[in-house]
């Protein structure tokens, strides 16, 4: 139905502090912000331009199952937050984040509508979920005027 992109951001105020990481590789110098329902592994995956995995470290400062809770931590200058940008889009458009590491995007989860097997699809589940592929679909709304999410 769509495309979920993950976005790596921080504040001015951090980035004043500690400096901009150039590379995924400079993440190993940082305090980072990670959301704690998906993995309990510390590393982030990004692609480089080949697209290929390039895996990072950050030292992890902060763990939340709250993708806003962190949000606040990164405006408040604690670290380098990286999530969905439906979540940071936001805070980037207001300029309370910057994006971060624009030329090593991570890569992009599915939105997928899920039907019981062996049963024929309604007509109304399929024109919502043709509904819904067309509204979000690549390129989702949440994801307009965002510089990380130009792809």
């Amino acid at each position: 139905l769509g495309i979920v992109r993950s976005v790596t951001c921080a504040s001015q105020a951090y980035l004043q502090r500690h400096g901009e990481p150039v590379h995924p590789d400079d993440l190993g110098e940082h305090e980072g912000l990670q959301y704690s329902n998906i993995t309990t592994r510390q590393q982030w995956c990004f692609l480089d331009a080949a697209g290929s995995r390039l895996y990072a470290q950050p030292r992890i400062r902060l763990r939340a199952n709250n993708g806003e809770a962190l949000a606040t931590a990164a405006i408040a200058g604690l670290g380098i937050s990286s999530g969905p940008s439906f979540i940071l889009g936001d805070y980037i458009r207001r300029g309370e984040l910057t994006c971060l590491l624009t030329d090593y995007p991570k890569p992009q989860t599915a939105i997928h509508g899920v039907y019981p097997p062996g049963h024929l699809t309604p007509a109304r589940v399929r024109v919502f979920s043709d509904f819904l592929a067309a509204r979000y679909g690549d390129a989702p709304p949440w994801d307009e005027g965002l510089p990380c999410c130009s792809r």
